[in-house]
């Protein structure tokens, strides 16, 4: 057979008449055909009038389950196991076994929005009834009762809240004229907005010690002070998400303080935020929480639109004012050692010029002059270097024209080495830790948040290398009011983890998981997320400096220099000694002396 309908009767029809009129039976098949039910279980009394149902439900994509008259229990149980989208239960309440069916599926809390209830009762309605139904805000129960000869009445019936009373509000009609009649679509949760003020469990993580054990006389009223967002920017935060979600359904709240968010504590068990959801202990969290899969198992995620986590290291990048080779640094090695020979090759042709000049002066007849020494040499090049001059001198022009050279080369190695050394100071470095593994590489210490808004964290952050993990927009207030503007130039920050959203989290099958969805999505699209954003997540503090820190040279640059200077000192005592000893034995010596 083609078609995909399925007729399950699990009891043998046997003769009988039908209780049920033509025309109730046309007003189910029409309501069930409206609704695109994929499933219906009916529960009749008589297999006919089951028949009649399920030949006109019949259709390419419906299944019809008829059990039988004194199968309704049965009937209730097997539609618990279903998890179709839209599964339709039609009963008729007049049956013998109506009642007890009725009362049996709301013991199963299968009347809720999951399941969709054709209710049929010529004579009783809902109120008259001694039924204590576990109807909810997402019920969708539908009951129908006669208007007179040819037409009937639907009635959507629900509760706003456990223990309320009944809400009856008009569903439709039904006329053999004109057949199904419903009301102007209107989404079901915009319908039933309005709560009536009930009371609601709802549960928040605070952090400050002082909100858990002295909720300062007010905690509903110092969430919403803006003030109060440094003592813990999430609770305030998603507090007023939630203020915008009960001027939407009029409901009110009845806060449930902890200090946890919830993790797994012994032999598997959640405590905190989370252990209250999962125990139904609370109707809904306004706290969000992260998703992970122990979670999942533990509680029911809505959508996101809650706290975004950036959790970030935050330091300022150290400065890079050079180290013990900042005196070379400015010239690569091959520039060194060619400007090292180079000296070299001077100092042996200017030796060259001394020994060449007194033969050339023998031949022309002037007066020869005294040939420098290898250490006057040395001692001309070291005082051209430190543009000091020199007290040597000469006639000949060679010799001049080398000195003139020398002095030039000298002013342009010494402008490009004082350049490039300035250029390294007042410029902004390079950032060399962007990945969590340069800081785990790098010589910063580090510091965990354990315990939200620990102030003297900061105070290291701003006086010492020092870098600290905590979420990002607890640690802006601080920054702002602590931090000098070039301080706040150097900050860097480094996500250690993703960017996550919060998600609103509820106990499994809470009526108010897709009413509040509803309610935030309406949030979101209206601009008043975004606006609460920029109202209670401190901004990221501001670098209004025109020009980069000027970084000061540290004594470790120097350390090479004023390390020359002291070896310089020791060798010349050692020289002045040893000149001391030479000059008392040579004096010995000629003189005939002994010690």
């Amino acid at each position: 057979m083609a078609a995909m309908t399925v007729l399950l009767v699990a009891a043998v029809l046997s003769p009988g008449l039908a209780i049920l009129r033509e025309d109730v039976l046309q007003m189910v098949g029409d309501y069930f055909e409206y609704i695109r039910a994929r499933q219906v279980t009916l529960l009749t009394c008589s297999t006919l009038d089951a028949h009649k149902l399920g030949r006109r439900l019949g259709g390419a994509r419906t299944w019809v389950f008829a059990p039988g008259p004194s199968q309704g229990a049965a009937a209730v149980e097997a539609a618990a196991r279903q998890d179709y989208h839209k599964c339709g239960l039609f009963l008729d309440l007049d049956c013998p076994e109506g009642e007890r069916a009725l009362q049996l599926a709301s013991d199963r809390r299968l009347l809720n929005g999951s399941y969709h209830w054709l209710v049929w009762s010529a004579g009783t309605s809902l109120r008259e009834s001694e039924l204590d139904l576990e109807l909810r805000v997402d019920s969708e129960l539908v009951w129908a009762s006669p208007d007179g000869e040819d037409g009937m009445l639907l009635h959507e019936v629900y509760r706003v809240g456990t223990g309320t009373p009944l809400v009856h509000a008009t569903a439709g009609s039904w006329a053999k004229p004109g057949g199904l009649r419903l009301q102007p679509f209107t989404y079901k949760y915009l319908q039933r907005r309005d709560l009536a003020g009930v009371r609601l469990r709802t549960g928040i993580t605070v952090s400050p010690p002082q909100w858990i054990n002295a909720p300062l006389e007010n905690p509903k009223v110092n969430l919403l002070k803006l003030e109060n967002r440094q003592l813990d920017a999430m609770a305030t935060y998603n507090y007023g998400l939630y203020i915008m979600l009960q001027q939407q359904f009029n409901f009110t709240m009845d806060l449930v303080v902890t200090d946890k968010f919830g993790f797994v504590v012994e032999d598997g068990n959640y405590d905190g935020l989370t252990r209250l959801i999962g125990e139904q202990q609370v109707d809904t969290a306004i706290s969000t929480l992260l998703m992970n899969r122990p979670r999942m198992d533990y509680v029911d995620y809505s959508t996101g639109y809650g706290w975004e986590f950036h959790i970030c290291a935050i330091f300022r990048h150290p400065s890079e004012s050079g180290g013990t080779d900042a005196l070379v640094k400015p010239f690569s090695g091959s520039t060194w050692l060619c400007t090292f020979l180079m000296w070299f090759v001077i100092a042996a042709f200017l030796k060259v010029l001394a020994w060449v000049q007194p033969h050339y002066a023998d031949v022309t007849g002037e007066d020869a002059e005294e040939i420098p020494s290898w250490s006057d040499l040395m001692l001309l090049v070291v005082g051209i270097v430190g543009e000091q001059g020199t007290w040597l001198d000469s006639k000949w022009f060679t010799w001049r024209f080398v000195f003139f050279l020398m002095l030039l080369l000298t002013v342009l190695l010494n402008t490009f080495y004082a350049a490039i050394v300035v250029s390294t100071l007042l410029n902004q470095q390079a950032q060399t830790i962007n990945t969590a593994k340069d800081l785990i590489d790098s010589h910063l210490h580090f510091g965990a948040e354990d315990i939200i808004y620990n102030r003297p964290y900061f105070e290291v952050v701003l006086k010492e290398n020092f870098a600290f993990h905590t979420e990002a927009v607890r640690a802006y207030p601080v920054i702002e009011s602590m931090f000098p503007d070039e301080k706040k130039c150097a900050l860097k920050e480094i996500e250690l983890f993703p960017v996550e959203m919060g998600f609103f989290a509820f106990p499994f099958m809470s009526p108010y998981k897709k009413m509040f969805t509803y309610g935030m999505r309406k949030i979101a699209e209206t601009g008043l997320w975004q606006h609460q954003n920029h109202e209670w997540r401190p901004s990221k503090p501001t670098c209004a400096s025109t020009g980069a820190e000027v970084i000061s040279v540290d004594l470790s640059s120097l350390t090479p220099a004023f390390g020359l200077l002291a070896i310089g000192c020791a060798l010349s005592m050692v020289v002045l000694v040893l000149e001391n000893l030479h000059a008392k034995f040579h004096h010995q010596k000629f003189s005939g002396n002994t010690f």
